[in-house]
């Protein structure tokens, strides 16, 4: 069970504590302590997959509108915009085909063919 759960859970079960000393009681008894594990087990067994998918959806979604954008840029008329989406991508972290023609880039120098 991750940390961020673990704290959470401590918390819960510190309000528990803290409503029992309000009622005059003191201590947890089995049934709180069992009803903070319930807790704690569903918590680990729906919320967590649910947050875990729904973040590697966005994360994904991210990464592609990253992408994308770079490769807007990189193929840009404008040289300052297409040097931006290299120090944007500076570890190239995020793979961007790149068309070697839009960046001026001709491949071998062609010899000269005078007439």
């Amino acid at each position: 069970v991750c940390v961020c759960v673990r704290a959470c859970m401590r918390a819960c079960v510190s309000v528990c504590l803290d409503l029992t000393t309000l009622q005059g009681k003191w201590g947890l008894t089995a049934v709180d302590s069992a009803a903070a594990e319930e807790r704690m087990r569903t918590f680990t067994k729906q919320t967590i997959p649910t947050l875990r998918s729904e973040l590697t959806i966005r994360m994904n979604t991210y990464e592609d509108m990253v992408k994308e954008f770079l490769s807007i840029l990189s193929k840009h008329p404008d040289l300052s915009l297409r040097s931006l989406s290299f120090r944007l991508n500076f570890s190239d972290y995020y793979p961007v085909k790149v068309m070697r023609a839009s960046m001026g880039y001709r491949g071998r120098s062609q010899p000269h063919h005078t007439s």
